[in-house]
């Protein structure tokens, strides 16, 4: 049987094992008909009883197998790794179906293409084997392959101990294909409004405005960015249908027919948000946004843009340590890196790890420990190589499985948890958890889990986990600074 065809008759038990997974994570995720999924009971009423403060932190572009593909769990747990041949060495597949010997990674490695299309060309029906064919996947700062490598402890020791030390998911999907900006947006609005891209500067028009101010989204209508028209089911169904089909490395053009189904649009939205919900319900909450115009996401959203008294609870990333010191510390917090923080390639690894690491510190070392969850994640791909197909939700995706730590003295120690997540659960945590209603019941974290389940990270019956106060200083010689790069691929 010619490899073509072996192929083809893989196209239907692909698109079958998807959709169960993703019924299995978001029961009739988007149906009109769709109800919210009940809250998690008896553990909601203890996670009310000891989460006091949620903290989302989500830096940029990383896969899971290319910082734990070769993590080893203890307790005789296992993990979704990376495979590994006959000589020991992981591996992964390209879109020829080679074996590719994944290799280990570079400080700073290459930038590589992680829109939109790029995520749905890598994920390839969920073949999850064309990463060699998005921009720069091929060779990338001299590179061959740059998206086939990974990090081992001895680059990240920081995340692999927070792994050995709190919970780890293996199953954590990025919500969208890609790129940063509409998925960081999805941390907030359970949704991208309908957006895809970031505004791209070089491309025609120039979509940063009159002003080529890039992404100040609300106060300047004249930027525009790639969106979804608005979709008749069949549409839809027909996106779902390109997106879901497993194509050859000669047939990939199949998937830039999506980009007909989209217009440009000016990103500034009216939209419910998590943070309206908070405000509402006189709930406290702060973003601590470092300097990088690619996580500024919420500054599409009218209703939070343009009232003064929501906007100003957006502060610099390095305002969270000010308030904890000062006991004013929220109770939900989203935090996201400035650039050079941000691990997004080609900034260096070991400063974003000596972000985050002092980032936790600042609140390990106050009164907030005993009453905290941090979540840990990463906004999408970032072009690198993962083996595990996401579920297939809707036209947005899910998107390539993400790194995804859980750090409380409320977690199970060193456990390896295997439930399929994405941000839609990190929100019906929060909105479970503060007593707040889904902002989309008929949406995605309206049937998402709430991370509360018995096979979920938490164990609020145990004695807490000690403070981990790792090193958030470590030596990071040689590394060079980039500018961020001015597209919408980003």
């Amino acid at each position: 049987m010619s490899r073509r065809a072996a192929r083809a008759r893989t196209l239907v038990p692909v698109a079958i094992v998807l959709a169960a997974l993703a019924a299995a994570i978001l029961p009739a995720t988007g149906g009109a008909d769709a109800s919210a999924k009940p809250p998690s009971t008896p553990t909601l009423a203890q996670a009310r009883f000891h989460l006091k403060h949620i903290v989302l932190i989500v830096s940029e572009n990383h896969t899971f197998d290319s910082m734990f593909g070769t993590f080893v769990p203890g307790g005789g747990q296992t993990i979704e790794g990376l495979p590994t041949d006959n000589h020991g060495r992981p591996y992964g597949v390209d879109c020829d179906g080679n074996k590719v010997i994944i290799r280990p990674a570079v400080d700073q490695p290459p930038d590589i293409d992680h829109s939109f299309l790029s995520g749905v060309t890598a994920v390839n029906g969920g073949q999850m084997n064309c990463f060699d064919q998005i921009p720069g996947g091929r060779k990338g700062g001299g590179i061959a392959d740059p998206g086939y490598v990974y990090y081992d402890g001895s680059q990240i020791p920081s995340y692999w101990s927070y792994a050995r030390h709190f919970a780890l998911d293996d199953h954590f999907f990025s919500a969208m294909y890609g790129p940063t900006g509409p998925n960081i947006l999805w941390a907030f609005a359970d949704g991208s409004g309908g957006f895809v891209g970031h505004e791209a500067g070089n491309q025609t028009p120039n979509q940063y405005g009159r002003n080529n101010v890039p992404r100040e989204y609300c106060k300047d209508p004249s930027e525009r960015a790639w969106a979804f028209k608005k979709l008749s089911q069949t549409q839809k169904q027909q996106v779902n249908t390109i997106e879901t089909t497993p194509q050859n490395a000669e047939n990939l053009l199949t998937f830039q027919q999506i980009h007909s189904y989209w217009t440009l649009k000016w990103p500034c939205l009216t939209m419910r948000t998590i943070p309206d919900e908070l405000s509402a319900h006189g709930l406290t909450w702060r973003v601590y946004r470092g300097q990088n115009s690619f996580t500024q996401s919420l500054a599409m959203v009218r209703n939070v843009r343009d009232n003064p008294a929501k906007w100003g609870h957006v502060f610099p990333d390095t305002q969270m340590a000010a308030d904890v010191v000062h006991g004013i510390l929220p109770g939900v917090s989203w935090i996201t890196p400035g650039w050079d923080d941000s691990e997004h390639p080609p900034t260096s690894m070991c400063v974003g790890q000596n972000w985050l690491v002092r980032t936790i510190n600042a609140i390990m070392n106050s009164k907030y420990w005993s009453s905290t969850a941090i979540v840990v994640t990463y906004d999408e791909f970032g072009g690198f190589y993962d083996h595990v197909a996401p579920p297939h939700a809707d036209i947005f995706g899910f998107g390539p499985r993400l790194p995804a730590l859980v750090i409380s003295p409320w977690v199970k120690a060193g456990y390896v948890d295997h439930t399929p997540y994405s941000l839609d659960s990190v929100l019906r945590l929060i909105e479970d958890v503060k007593g707040i209603a889904p902002i989309n019941p008929n949406w995605r974290d309206g049937s998402a889990d709430d991370m509360l389940g018995p096979t979920g990270p938490f164990d609020f019956t145990q004695k807490p986990l000690p403070r981990l106060v790792l090193n958030g200083r470590r030596s990071c010689p040689h590394v060079k600074s980039y500018p961020p790069v001015p597209t919408d691929e980003s």
